[in-house]
Parts: structure tokens; sequence; C-alpha cells
């Protein structure tokens, strides 16, 4: 399993993602189309993508009947797969999922208070905080002790272990650790070989293990 884990990208309901649905459908001129999403369909490609890029990614919708909770829910509850499986992330993947501008703890709260990619309350924020101390050596990417980018943000680093540890890191091991509990071919790596051909990325990012595993030359 490349990228880490089943839990994926945040679930929200489809409250989360009606607005946007709506806002595509005016902007596209379906708004008083009876059918809209064929509206939609019968839009050439240009027309649609013009009006629904907003810079918002389309995470998975728990509605109910085909994805009926969380898939960490059903890990807890034993409704998985029992096959064998190879699942890993990459050591600095933080770096793509975090973001930059952070200088203050304050502003890693709100980070990860707003973040789309995960859904946690402010009161989980400031749990989580103490857990990731503001001493460079210990940031993510690991590795170049205290060198630091205050360009990208003072906590920069700070930020980017909890950003990579909830998006990648923790379900990966939690996926692991109860998958090992059924059978016993669980196997879980981290890669730790930058992506070849770069020099312009820091440490090993998000994909940094696709193109050598599939014979990509890049």
């Amino acid at each position: 399993m490349e990228s880490g884990n089943a839990v994926g990208p945040p679930y929200n309901g489809t409250e989360w993602h009606q607005p946007m649905y709506n806002r595509i459908v005016d902007r596209a001129g379906c708004a008083n189309s009876s059918n809209t999403l064929q509206c939609l369909r019968d839009l050439p490609y240009e027309t649609f993508y013009d009006a629904a890029y907003e810079g918002l990614e389309w995470f998975a919708t728990i509605d109910g009947k085909f994805i009926t909770q969380f898939p960490q829910i059903s890990y807890k509850e034993n409704k998985i797969a029992k096959v064998p499986i190879l699942l890993g992330t990459n050591t600095d993947e933080g770096t793509s999922f975090g973001t930059t501008g952070t200088d203050t703890a304050e502003q890693c709260i709100e980070q990860l208070i707003s973040s789309k990619r995960w859904v946690i309350t402010r009161e989980q924020a400031v749990k989580i905080l103490p857990h990731y101390p503001n001493i460079a050596a210990l940031g993510c990417p690991y590795g170049w002790g205290n060198v630091t980018w205050p360009q990208l943000g003072l906590q920069y680093k700070r930020y980017e272990s909890m950003a990579g540890d909830i998006s990648m890191v923790a379900p990966r091991r939690m996926l692991a650790h109860l998958m090992s509990n059924s059978i016993d071919n669980v196997y879980s790596y981290r890669w730790d070989v930058a992506a070849l051909n770069t020099s312009t990325t820091i440490g090993v990012q998000h994909f940094a293990e696709v193109s050598p595993n599939l014979h990509i030359d890049s």
C-alpha cells in the first residue's frame, strides 16, 4: 500500500461538499437545470474545469450508504479484510502535507484546526502541541540537526512534524498494529531515500519512493 494507509484524506458528510457543488453549478450556468449533475456532465471539458476548480480537493463522503463511517472506526471494529499487507510512509511526509508561515504556537494551532486534510478541534490541537516541542533538531525534515528555514516559518519544522504524523505516519502505524492482531504477514516500512534527480526538495518527501519502486526515470 503506497503512501501510508487506508484512512486517506478527511472524510466529510455531504453537507461539507454541497456548498462546493452549488458554487460550481452556479458558475457553470447550470443552476436552472432540472438535472444539475447531467448539465455539468454535458459541458465541454474546458468550461467545466474553469467552473469547477477553486483550489479545494474533493474527498470521500460519508453518505451512510456506500461509505457508512470513518475508516479508523472500521479498523477498531475489526471490519477489515484479513489479507497480507505491505504499507509504508516516507521519512519527511510532513514537508508535503504541512504548510509554511507558522511562526508561533498559536499559528500552529490555527493551522491544525483549519486544515482540510484532517478534522481536529482546538481542544485537541492544544493537547497535541506539547508532544512536539519547538526544538529544531527534533523537527521535520528529520536528521538536519539545528538547521532551520526561517523564511518558511520560525516553527516550520515543528508544524511539519505534526502534519506528517497526523496525515500519514500515525494512520500507517495504527493499521499495521491492528492488522497484525489478525494475520502474520504485515510489513511496515519507512522510505528514507530522497527523490531521484532533485536538488530543490527538503528531505524525503511524499512520492519520493514511487519512481524507484516502479522503475520510473524522473
